[in-house]
């Protein structure tokens, strides 16, 4: 009985170490795969470390970022999203202050993908980027973060001089429905943009202060017909 215990134990033990070997192996092979000459030798080395999510492969997936190729980038940022590895989140975070505008942008998308709080304060220091993508995204970022540490440099956002960049931040306030951001949402009904005033004023609909419908008076007499509107639902709702 004994050497049937020892015999099905040694076998048991042989095909786990040939697994932990032949795992070793491939997941080296793939991590030197990334760096192949040939886009699609790229494609499935990155597609197999998302499929494995090893976080020895972290630093490769990383570098992944940069590559020319869309597929693999991709693939790559979908692996790091899936880590638990928390060195992914700090290379994430050293990445944002990249010279590369194309990691930065990745980085800071995958931050907030991954809900990465202890990346909130890197991320608000996104929001100076000079890349207005990176802003962008930067707001998204602390949008799905959801941290409350956010508002008021996301209020802040919403003078930025990129159009995309005011409208992820009015959106994102939209959501928060916080009473800080009344003030700087009245002083964006001035905004040449009709679709930042028009946002501007369904955010402060939606806060539940008395002052948010006194900001909204001044929109009532906008020249858009559709800020006029909004604004004119909203303020008669509250004399009903």
């Amino acid at each position: 009985m004994k050497l049937i215990y020892h015999i099905a134990f040694s076998v048991v033990f042989f095909f786990w170490f040939t697994a932990l070997v032949y795992g070793q192996q491939s997941v080296d092979s793939l991590i030197e795969d990334l760096k192949n000459k040939n886009a699609q030798v790229r494609q499935k080395a990155a597609k197999g470390l998302t499929d494995i999510n090893d976080p020895r492969a972290v630093e490769a997936l990383i570098g992944a970022l940069t590559d020319r190729d869309v597929i693999v980038r991709s693939y790559a940022a979908k692996a790091l999203m899936q880590t638990n590895d928390p060195r992914s989140v700090q290379l994430l975070i050293n990445a944002l202050k990249d010279s590369d505008i194309s990691l930065r942008v990745y980085a800071v998308r995958i931050l907030g993908k991954m809900k990465a709080k202890q990346a909130v304060e890197p991320i608000i220091d996104a929001l100076k980027d000079e890349n207005a993508k990176v802003r962008a995204y930067a707001v998204l970022a602390l949008w799905q973060i959801r941290d409350p540490q956010a508002v008021v440099p996301v209020i802040y956002a919403l003078k930025d001089k990129d159009v995309t960049v005011r409208t992820n931040a009015a959106g994102a306030l939209m959501d928060i429905k916080n009473p800080r951001a009344i003030e700087p949402l009245r002083e964006l009904l001035k905004d040449n943009d009709r679709y930042v005033r028009l946002n501007a004023v369904r955010i402060l609909k939606q806060i539940d202060d008395p002052r948010a419908i006194e900001a909204l008076k001044p929109a009532l007499e906008d020249k858009d017909w559709y800020v006029r509107m909004e604004a004119t639902d909203s303020v008669e709702k509250t004399q009903e």
